[in-house]
């Protein structure tokens, strides 16, 4: 089993308010669906299999990779000040229910062809 897990930061917390389904909806909406998908199960797979070792080190090794790739440095900032002393294997940037119910989201309101991933450059 891992390490216990606190809480995971919320929008909220780094961002002073809740964000609005339709701010979330209005991102998901120049996305692409299928490369969207794709990307967003394999990360909950990697969550899920990290939960079943005792390996605090392989738990910060993934967050770590998650963290250096899919935040930038403005939000990794704000996260550093407000949790600067805590572990990331404990309160961890990336939860599995997170990616879920993002997953969820995408494929309800990403446009299944059209979106950044799907625009072809010429030449």
């Amino acid at each position: 089993m891992s390490p216990a897990i606190r809480r995971i930061p919320t929008w909220k917390e780094l961002y002073g308010h809740r964000a609005s389904l339709q701010a979330v909806t209005q991102l998901l909406s120049g996305l692409n669906l299928p490369k969207t998908v794709l990307l967003l199960a394999e990360i909950n797979i990697l969550l899920a299999l990290d939960r079943f070792h005792n390996e605090s080190r392989e738990s910060q090794s993934l967050q770590g990779f998650l963290i250096s790739n899919f935040i930038d440095d403005d939000l990794f900032s704000k996260l550093k000040e407000r949790y600067g002393t805590e572990r990331v294997d404990v309160r961890r940037c990336f939860h599995q229910w997170q990616i879920l119910t993002l997953l969820k989201w995408a494929i309800l309101h990403c446009p299944p062809e059209r979106g950044l991933a799907s625009q072809r450059k010429d030449g």
